[in-house]
């Protein structure tokens, strides 16, 4: 429904430094944790992946597997001749510009957008290795019906309104809240003395999926003044309410078809390249893996097994 917004880089920090703690290190600095294809990756590679990466989960060992994999990934795509280029990324990048307030986001998430690129690259190497196994190439007849389907749901953003969100655990810290964001005080002042984080978001009125009680409720409050709290869920003391308060308007957005046209041709990609799998869990079983942390050896062997979906194989 809302975009989650508890970060999890504490919880990380401190398991990296409980499991790297035993790390040898001569005169201080990063050490190699291991080494796939001769590519290495560093104590200070993992830490930093785990604070900028929302997808990883709370445990350094499988956030320093889903590392290897994006190195088997990007060594893989070299050796086939069909690393992505920076018009690749580019392309990738250039709906979501006009469809995000990007500086925003990044803020928000913690990366920067050569980071943020990075990403990009990776999936973009997905398609581009998935794309050699294919039988029959995509065709632009094909993208274009897929647009032509989809160009008033997916590729036609209607107007927004920015909104400042906050998730209060009580209706009467949420009662309370609205009284001093009414009164002058800012909602993220307010959010602060709870230890709560603001999240940011542009909600469009339809087609979002949330209660129309939200979307009501946020459309027809005045700009800067809080909503009336609104329960989203739970029972008795795991009740949870929902204060928003409303900032600008974003127009309404086309994403035209040039600009759609690599992002729909990727998803057709991966939805027909059968054989990537097999390409990528070979590569995985045939990789020059070496684990140095002691701690994390059990990475290697649930590495070799996880298929190309991420989920490990018996």
């Amino acid at each position: 429904m809302l975009r989650r917004y508890v970060s999890v880089f504490v919880i990380l920090a401190v398991a990296a430094a409980v499991v790297l703690s035993g790390c040898g290190r001569s005169g201080g600095g990063s050490s190699s944790l291991a080494e796939i294809n001769g590519n290495k990756i560093t104590s200070d590679e993992l830490v930093k992946f785990m604070s900028n990466n929302p997808m990883s989960k709370d445990q350094v060992s499988s956030s320093l597997s889903q590392m290897l994999d994006e190195e088997l990934i990007l060594s893989l795509a070299a050796e086939k001749k069909v690393t992505p280029t920076d018009e690749q990324v580019n392309a990738r990048l250039a709906p979501i510009k006009k469809v995000e307030d990007l500086d925003e986001y990044l803020k928000e998430s913690g990366l920067t957008l050569d980071e943020y690129k990075h990403r990009l690259m990776i999936e973009q190497a997905k398609i581009n290795l998935a794309e050699t196994t294919l039988k029959n190439k995509i065709k632009d007849e094909d993208i274009k019906k897929e647009y032509d389907q989809k160009k008033n749901t997916a590729f036609s953003i209607p107007e927004r309104v920015k909104a400042d969100i906050v998730i209060f655990q009580s209706k009467a810290a949420a009662d309370s809240a609205v009284k001093k964001i009414a009164s002058g005080t800012t909602i993220q002042k307010v959010a602060a003395e709870d230890g709560l984080k603001v999240e940011h978001q542009a909600i469009p009125k339809e087609g979002t999926g949330l209660p129309e009680e939200i979307t009501t409720a946020l459309f027809g409050t005045q700009k800067g003044k809080p909503t009336k709290p609104i329960s989203i869920g739970g029972m008795g003391s795991s009740e949870q309410w929902l204060v928003m308060v409303p900032g600008d308007n974003v127009p309404a957005v086309k994403i035209t078809f040039e600009e759609a046209k690599p992002l729909i041709h990727g998803q057709l990609v991966m939805k027909d390249a059968t054989d990537y799998n097999k390409m990528l869990e070979k590569a995985r079983k045939d990789a020059k893996l070496t684990i140095s942390e002691p701690a994390l050896k059990d990475v290697e062997r649930t590495f070799r097994k996880i298929s190309a979906s991420g989920e490990a194989m018996p």
